[in-house]
């Protein structure tokens, strides 16, 4: 009797461990901009446009994993906004209502969703598996306002996710499955199962935000044709421009 006692009780240890809420913080975007001197011509900024286009389950629009992607994007999409400013600044335009030069950003998201199979899992109950995959865009075009020729500067990445998999616990089951998952609505805690998904997301948002600097920085020239040519740089996850 008390050897099942034992079992039972690691059993449920182990439904509870591997369903633990972690915390882990949104992604950090920070670069760093050495200051430059006057700036002599103008430029108006248009605020960056995002576009997503959804094509996922209800699970996954109720999932922790749809929170946190979603305060991600707002975040990202602030960040090359601050950032694509200074970086202007930095090459010697100024930003005022004048419309001299204008900046125009957009951003596609696309959040994809194919579905696997349906399985049991002895500690979490049945659950439905699929496969996420995640694809960025990034266009921008740069140009003076007043040009007749429209002669415009563009730069764009793209940046992809290869499909990654999710398990959804489904909550009608009875039993040991009511330890199978802790639902949180908080975009820092996540799930223990869904830690990999989450760094995997992580990663490729930084690596879209270090790709449309990179892009924006190679293709938009600085306003002084003899000015030295700006640096890119990372130094623990913080991208430096000199």
């Amino acid at each position: 009797m008390k050897k099942i006692a034992l079992i039972l009780s690691i059993v449920l240890f182990l439904a509870c461990a591997k369903n633990s809420v972690l915390t882990i913080p949104l992604p950090s975007f920070q670069a760093e901009f050495k200051e430059k001197s006057q700036h002599t011509d103008q430029v108006t900024y248009n605020l960056l446009q995002m576009q997503k286009k959804n094509e996922y389950s209800s699970y996954f629009e109720d999932s922790i994993l749809k929170i946190r992607l979603d305060e991600e994007l707002k975040l990202l999409a602030q960040k090359i906004e601050e950032a694509s400013v200074k970086l202007l600044l930095a090459k010697g335009y100024d930003l005022s209502k004048t419309k001299q030069y204008k900046l125009k950003e957009s951003i596609v998201v696309l959040i994809k969703e194919e579905f696997d199979r349906e399985k049991t899992d002895f500690l979490k109950g049945k659950q439905v598996s699929s496969n996420l995959s995640l694809e960025l865009e990034f266009q921008a075009s740069f140009s003076k306002a007043n040009d007749k020729n429209k002669v415009q500067t563009q730069a764009g990445v793209k940046t992809k996710l290869e499909p990654i998999a999710i398990n959804y616990p489904i909550k009608s089951d009875e039993g040991i499955g009511n330890f199978k998952e802790s639902i949180s609505s908080i975009p820092t805690q996540v799930n223990a199962n869904l830690k990999e998904a989450v760094l995997n997301i992580d990663e490729v948002l930084r690596t879209f935000y270090y790709e449309v600097l990179s892009s924006l920085n190679e293709n938009i020239k600085a306003e002084d044709s003899q000015a030295e040519v700006i640096r890119m740089q990372t130094q623990e996850g913080i991208i430096i421009f000199e």
